[in-house]
């Protein structure tokens, strides 16, 4: 058949093999699967992740899609107005983002002011009603950002109220106001019982699940 004949997804895999079968040293990839359903474009990343494996071919891949960029690559360059803002692997770059930037840019997240405050001698950092041991040499009014997946529902931490609960299939969505601004918390559709919108809350998380910068006057 004419590449016009065929899918979409047939197209991008004879325009893969157009491209493999002189065996470039290097790959370069613009937006190659920018065009396909959520679905289709799923299935060739899992095809491509498994070409590129095969045949061991180092691959240059621009994308906008955070989540294409994840699955596809050993090293992420974050990139905005022309400038690098983190260079690591993708989990280094979305657990422990250099900037708020890239925390933002790389999925959701959740930003918190908090302060260290330090009594008899131990310091700890303080949001709201949430508090937790404070890093070595966090000092003042600082940041700490969250992913919506690493935070929990308890009877303590963060109080606040959910006001919207979203059904994902596999997930819930909830968006809540909080003493310290508004919040995303997604939580695995496991089968147990989840808050309504309008329930007061406390959420909760991991010191080892949040990331901390020191906050930028206005």
């Amino acid at each position: 058949r004419h590449p016009r004949r065929m899918s979409g997804g047939q197209q991008q895999r004879v325009a893969l093999a157009r491209a493999l079968v002189i065996r470039p040293s290097v790959l370069l990839l613009d937006e190659p699967l920018s065009n396909l359903d959520a679905r289709l474009r799923e299935d060739m990343q899992i095809e491509l992740r498994q070409i590129q494996r095969n045949l061991g071919t180092t691959t240059i891949l621009v994308t906008h899609d955070q989540i294409e960029a994840m699955s596809l690559s050993d090293r992420i360059v974050v990139m905005s107005k022309g400038k690098i803002e983190q260079i690591g692997t993708p989990q280094q770059v979305y657990e422990q983002p250099a900037s708020a930037f890239v925390a933002q840019f790389l999925g959701k997240t959740n930003e918190f002011a908090a302060e260290v405050e330090r009594t008899a001698g131990l310091a700890r950092l303080v949001a709201g009603s949430w508090s937790a041991p404070a890093p070595a040499g966090a000092t003042g009014t600082v940041t700490i950002s969250v992913r919506p997946e690493r935070i929990s529902f308890g009877s303590s931490g963060l109080a606040g109220r959910i006001t919207s609960r979203i059904f994902q299939g596999n997930h819930w969505l909830f968006q809540c106001d909080t003493e310290c601004g508004p919040a995303i918390v997604i939580r695995q559709n496991d089968g147990q019982p989840q808050p309504d919108q309008g329930e007061t809350v406390h959420l909760l998380w991991h010191a080892s699940d949040m990331s901390l910068r020191a906050s930028v006057a206005a």
